[in-house]
């Protein structure tokens, strides 16, 4: 058997995962593991290793914004993290954090994936986005499509 990798951009579990990065990482064939995650983001007695964070948002918020952190992982809990924030109130600084990651345009392979997944969430709230927001989302997509990187412009052009 082949362990799965540890670290590096294709980690799919860190060393010691907590509750949330256990449920992040898990083989996901439903929407019932996204419920899971939501759930013990959403619990407040849930020992994380990221004890800052006190609400759902900024706890699924911190394991996006965590680089050390597998880019599964990241990425999964991104599409909660804009979930959670969009029932808590907190769009600002989610549409803010989808911007900043569908913006970073560094070589390094796990921001590349943050990258296209960020973009790929604005494409899909970009619909129902008015006045400013959708300026940012429209500026954050054009950048993307105008990218010499042909995968994240591929991805802007919604394809």
């Amino acid at each position: 058997m082949v362990p799965f990798a540890e670290s590096g951009p294709w980690a799919v579990m860190p060393s010691a995962p907590d509750a949330l990065e256990q449920v992040l990482g898990a083989l996901w064939c439903n929407a019932r593991f996204e419920n899971a995650a939501m759930a013990v983001a959403q619990d407040p007695a849930a020992k994380l290793s990221r004890p800052s964070a006190k609400n759902p948002s900024a706890r699924l918020r911190a394991v996006v914004m965590d680089a050390t952190s597998p880019v599964l992982l990241r990425k999964r809990a991104l599409g909660l993290y804009v979930t959670a924030a969009q029932k808590e109130g907190a769009w600002a600084e989610a549409l803010s954090t989808l911007v900043s990651l569908a913006s970073d345009a560094t070589a390094a392979t796990a921001n590349r994936r943050m990258r296209t997944a960020a973009l790929r969430l604005l494409l899909d709230v970009r619909a129902s986005a008015k006045g400013v927001d959708k300026k940012k989302i429209d500026a954050a997509i054009d950048a993307a499509k105008a990218s010499s990187d042909t995968l994240v412009a591929h991805v802007a052009a919604g394809h």
